[in-house]
């Protein structure tokens, strides 16, 4: 990743914060202008060519996401990338329906994770300038019409891809994830199929960021990652669902086929520690499951009845199998059908 030449505007009424991260985001080789308001960040933004812009969201006077309008309306290339210490869901979908790039945690714990965020935002900068150039291009030279809508097809596809994958992990993003699994229930569950889904957690993780630190962490989830794209058939999706949440969405696997793969995946994880640098990690994880059906399709091929459930209903189930399995010591599987019937509230899943 190349950073040289990428002026980031760090904004925030903290100064100790924007000192911290601009001496960061400076020894990886970037420009950096500091502001301690929107207002002075919109007059920076007028005297200087801005390529990316992280900005806290709650400050007085103009909020991060006021900003950010402002900043889409001047310049709609500039990537913006939200800080906020609110770590909830509506936060962060709040944030990307905005026209956010990215979304940070404060506190910023760890210095890769900030300078991969800002480094990738800048990419997008550059995809998208460069894509502006070769539309622009395209309407006044007819002579490399054929070449320039070769590469601007290129440079679509590296942009969305961008937009689905998870930057640590390059495994597909909560985003793309939710979408699928509910455009999935309705295409194809409502013709006749089944759809299992497999949600797992990292057993203690808090504890390797606390001893080991959060570089470790995020070696060990590239680690789960890697094991996990290798684990998934070609028709699976495979995708990081947040913090140390994996998912696998399993489209015609009923029930028992689905919980049998969820344990041969429990054991391939614990059986296979992360190599870190500088230590093994032993690493286990909870998994939680559920499974729905079209009309009577059943749980399995001798089932008589089964049952229909929508995408964001499905991720509530397989979400309380979870906690289920963490409840009952870690380490194992629970399929939503074995659990009591009963009403519970949904938090976690985005509303379809």
């Amino acid at each position: 990743m190349d950073q040289a030449g990428c002026t980031v505007l760090v904004v925030d009424d903290e100064p100790t914060v924007v000192d911290l991260v601009g001496i960061v985001l400076q020894t990886a080789g970037m420009h950096i202008l500091k502001a301690h308001s929107g207002i002075e960040a919109l007059a920076l933004m007028e005297a200087n060519p801005i390529d990316v812009v992280l900005s806290d969201i709650s400050m007085p006077g103009m909020t991060g996401f006021e900003l950010l309008e402002r900043i889409k309306v001047t310049d709609e290339s500039i990537s913006v990338v939200l800080m906020t210490a609110y770590d909830c869901y509506e936060m962060l979908r709040e944030s990307f329906n905005a026209g956010a790039y990215d979304y940070l945690e404060k506190p910023l714990s760890s210095e890769e994770r900030l300078i991969l965020a800002i480094s990738r935002a800048y990419d997008n900068v550059k995809l998208i300038r460069e894509n502006n150039q070769l539309v622009s291009s395209l309407r006044t030279s007819n002579l490399r019409l054929v070449a320039a809508n070769e590469r601007l097809k290129q440079l679509n596809t590296r942009l969305r891809k961008l937009a689905i994958t998870d930057s640590l992990t390059r495994l597909y993003n909560r985003r793309y994830i939710d979408d699928w699994i509910r455009n999935y229930t309705v295409s194809k569950v409502n013709n006749g199929t089944s759809l299992s889904v497999i949600l797992i957690d990292v057993d203690h993780f808090k504890k390797v960021n606390d001893t080991l630190g959060h570089e470790s962490g995020d070696d060990v989830l590239r680690h789960l990652s890697k094991i996990l794209a290798e684990f998934g058939r070609e028709t699976d999706l495979v995708g990081r669902y947040g913090g140390e949440e994996f998912v696998v969405a399993m489209p015609d696997t009923h029930a028992d086929s689905a919980f049998i793969a969820a344990e041969r995946l429990r054991r391939l994880i614990a059986e296979n520690p992360a190599q870190l640098a500088s230590s093994v990690v032993n690493v286990t994880v909870s998994i939680g499951l559920a499974t729905t059906y079209a009309g009577n399709a059943g749980l399995n091929k001798d089932a008589v009845e089964g049952t229909f459930v929508s995408g964001r209903g499905l991720l509530a189930h397989a979400d309380r199998a979870l906690y289920t399995a963490k409840d009952r010591g870690r380490n194992n599987c629970v399929h939503h059908d074995e659990l009591p019937d009963e009403i519970i509230p949904f938090k976690r899943v985005a509303n379809e």
